[in-house]
């Protein structure tokens, strides 16, 4: 997404039939998002201010005989400037090509996208450009390498390695089929080399028209290309992987027209092959099914995801939270982590029931009604594993195939099991008596490799749970490993 500014003409969906139209100038920052300055009076004048924001909706307008909608606009700011009520409106969303009356609205037959480290992630291994030319005696025998002119050539070569398209689905317990390719074009040698990356797309086809906003369930675009296409991207190359483009198609009387979509995104930087978790290789030979095991997983797991991928979004911003807090937010994954996917009683819930009845009995004769309902609470809860147990089955079952590994990357696994445990526990409860392996709150450093080793401990399941297989497993985190030699 590029910037611009354009003048235009501006109107509310509901007064189109008054031709109530005002003049404005639309802008647009990847950075910052969509801005209207308006010279006029769209709808009546009430109070707002930065700190106190109008909601106005949906915005229609008009540029060079363009369409565009604007959607989640804000008035923030008015004054008279020369006797003109200027007013200042802030768009999430900008779509260009079409009028959308409302929200609901907001529909399309296919969507297609494009990510900031799409084109790295699925070039990561090609990167081998072998350049040569005849012989000094006019032989064609490939022996001769000639120099590059510049960098710029090497970059235009890059890009253009070929690249296969590559077909993938999922589906869901609705018969709902959604098709993706992944393609990538050529770039244009004449074209400025700014231009030669972010060639890779993602096009995204359901059997059926969705909806560009949903409830959060997985059947709307924007869950998919914001949320779960985009966190499957961060975890595969540790980058966060806002959609830089969007675009999508809309049915018309004559042929579907193309509307393209513009929101807040960032610059990517390089990332690098070495600083991604997995690469478009280790999964390209069954992408479908290590996707569709991704999104059929997300709900449940949407708890986990959000603590593990919060690091990545605030070491984005440059706004880490504290070693403590980080450390709890990943304890808390893995133990949800358990819960979501591999719940199970001490006992059977049968012959829990039977014996807590007999121990609630117990209980309201021995201590007072407070007390008593505080018990019967716990108790209520007692059958669940506890945390010390959900991680000792991550370590000894879930992750059985790669203790080894696990050994490499974490030291003594009984160790770090008693350490994680009891350091949970006494930044969440502030005991007074700690356990004997909890880390002591001052010691950040301690508290950043333990960080790191729970993350890489969450890598594992979540790699564990696209199914990958453990020779594939121990290939990527092998490679981890190598980075992470500091352990």
């Amino acid at each position: 997404m590029e910037c611009f500014e354009h003048m235009g003409y501006w109107w509310l969906p509901e007064y189109i039939e008054s031709r109530k139209r005002i003049r404005g100038k639309l802008s647009f920052d990847p950075a910052t998002g969509g801005r209207l300055r308006l010279y006029g009076q769209l709808y009546p004048s009430v109070d707002f201010s930065p700190l106190n924001p109008k909601e106005i909706g949906i915005i229609h307008g008009e540029i060079d005989g363009v369409a565009f909608t604007l959607q989640g606009c804000y008035a923030i700011e008015s004054y008279l400037f020369s006797d003109v009520n200027e007013t200042l409106v802030d768009a999430v969303y900008i779509y260009k090509g079409h009028h959308f009356k409302e929200i609901e609205d907001i529909a399309f037959q296919s969507v297609t996208v494009s990510y900031p480290y799409l084109d790295e992630w699925i070039d990561s291994n090609r990167f081998e450009v072998s350049v040569r030319e005849k012989s000094d005696n006019g032989d064609e025998d490939g022996r001769a390498v000639r120099k590059l002119a510049s960098l710029e050539e090497l970059a235009f070569l890059l890009a253009n390695v070929p690249f296969e398209p590559v077909e993938f689905y999922t589906e869901d317990d609705f018969d709902r089929r959604i098709h993706y390719s992944l393609t990538k074009s050529l770039p244009d040698k004449n074209a400025a080399p700014a231009e030669w990356k972010h060639r890779a797309r993602i096009s995204i086809t359901p059997n059926e028209i969705l909806p560009f906003f949903g409830d959060g369930s997985g059947n709307s675009y924007s869950e998919i290309v914001f949320v779960r296409l985009a966190n499957f991207l961060t975890l595969a190359t540790s980058r966060v992987n806002d959609p830089l483009s969007v675009w999508g198609t809309v049915s018309g009387t004559d042929a579907p027209s193309v509307v393209s979509v513009y929101c807040p995104t960032h610059e990517p930087e390089s990332v690098g092959v070495r600083k991604m978790l997995f690469t478009f290789d280790d999964v390209k030979d069954d992408l479908s099914k290590y996707f569709s095991n991704w999104n059929r997983k997300y709900d449940n797991l949407q708890e986990v995801y959000d603590l593990y991928f919060r690091w990545n979004y605030d070491l984005h911003k440059g706004q880490l939270s504290h070693p403590t807090t980080q450390f709890l937010d990943m304890a808390r994954a893995l133990e949800v982590y358990h819960r979501r996917l591999y719940d199970e009683p001490y006992i059977c819930k049968a012959e829990y029931k039977q014996k807590k009845k007999a121990v609630l009995e117990l209980l309201r004769e021995t201590f007072d009604e407070e007390l008593s309902k505080k018990l019967v609470d716990d108790i209520g809860r007692g059958n669940l594993y506890s945390f010390s147990k959900r991680l000792e089955s991550i370590l000894n079952h879930i992750l059985r195939d790669y203790t080894t590994l696990l050994e490499l990357f974490l030291g003594d696994l009984h160790k770090f099991q008693r350490t994680v445990v009891d350091t949970r526990n006494d930044l969440t409860h502030i005991l007074e008596r700690p356990g004997k392996n909890a880390i002591d709150r001052f010691d950040i450093k301690i508290f950043h490799e333990y960080v790191t080793k729970t993350r890489l401990l969450l890598r594992m399941c979540f790699l564990v749970e696209l199914k990958l297989s453990p020779d594939q497993v121990n290939r990527i985190m092998n490679r981890e490993l190598d980075d992470h030699r500091l352990l």
